[in-house]
């Protein structure tokens, strides 16, 4: 069960050591940390609990670092959690392959744990982020679809977002610098 308030990182690494580490250096600095020792179990635990943050150990048995995150990349649950690449392997083609499986950072071993906190915490914003602009893009195909027409205006009435029923309704061929009042007024004879 998540804590309130407490982003959840889920750490996947086949050595026991390296996730208690990993513990000491996150659970003082307020997150909430999980740790699985296989790629299974971290497929599992990461469409289950949906973390905020993925650290993943690249040599796995069985199933690499960089299958397990192309995997999370084409679910659609798992698809925006940010994942940093926890790595021995100091080969600029095993870099390019993490980035090509979809990874959002590097992050060597032996780490630093500086390093480790900062990565963390940047990453962070940029998983709020994306889960915003997600949301948002979820939000607007769903207005898109409406029969309704909605406009959304400043202040002034400009219009700065609207569906595609607004527009048609009201013969708005181009919606940029439009003024929905003088429109209304306009063309149906309101006042107020």
């Amino acid at each position: 069960m998540r804590q309130e308030n407490k982003p959840k990182i889920l750490c996947v690494d086949d050595e026991k050591l390296n996730l208690k580490l990993l513990q000491s250096i996150l659970v003082p600095e307020g997150y909430e940390f999980q740790g699985v020792e296989s790629a299974d179990m971290a497929l599992a635990q990461a469409a289950e609990e949906l973390p905020d943050i993925i650290l993943l150990d690249i040599m796995m048995p069985k199933i690499s670092g960089f299958e397990v995150l192309r995997k999370l990349r084409a679910e659609e649950k798992t698809r925006l959690i940010p994942v940093v690449m926890v790595t021995a392997l100091k080969e600029t083609d095993d870099r390019v392959r993490a980035l090509e499986a979809g990874c959002d950072d590097f992050i060597s071993k032996p780490f630093d744990k500086i390093e480790l906190l900062a990565r963390v915490k940047s990453l962070l914003k940029i998983s709020y982020y994306r889960r915003q602009l997600d949301e948002k893009e979820k939000f607007k195909a769903v207005v898109d679809k409406m029969s309704d027409g909605i406009a959304i205006c400043g202040p002034d009435w400009v219009i700065k977002d609207s569906n595609a029923a607004v527009l048609k309704y009201l013969n708005i061929a181009d919606p940029a610098n439009a003024n929905l009042a003088e429109i209304i007024f306009k063309n149906y004879s309101v006042s107020l």
